[in-house]
């Protein structure tokens, strides 16, 4: 586990990687599960660009996550 490296490196190699304050290193870690996730106004690639520029007009954010045709992310709007 990465607390695992970051407290007792396998060896010398792993340990010169890791660096200098690794026990400070690991009071930052933090597990993807234990990050929330925040809603965020999408718009897609494949919606008209009218529709798109009311969006980030009307809305309370000035940045809309245009998402690919696979809805992954591909761009920040402002």
């Amino acid at each position: 586990t990465p607390e695992a490296i970051l407290t007792n490196p396998t060896d010398d190699f792993v340990s010169g990687f890791v660096g200098a304050g690794a026990a400070l290193k690991r009071l930052n870690l933090t597990r993807v599960r234990d990050v929330g996730i925040a809603d965020f106004p999408t718009v897609t690639v494949e919606d008209p660009l009218q529709s798109i520029f009311n969006k980030l007009r009307s809305g309370p954010h000035n940045e809309l996550l245009m998402l690919d045709r696979r809805n992954r992310p591909y761009k920040w709007l402002r």
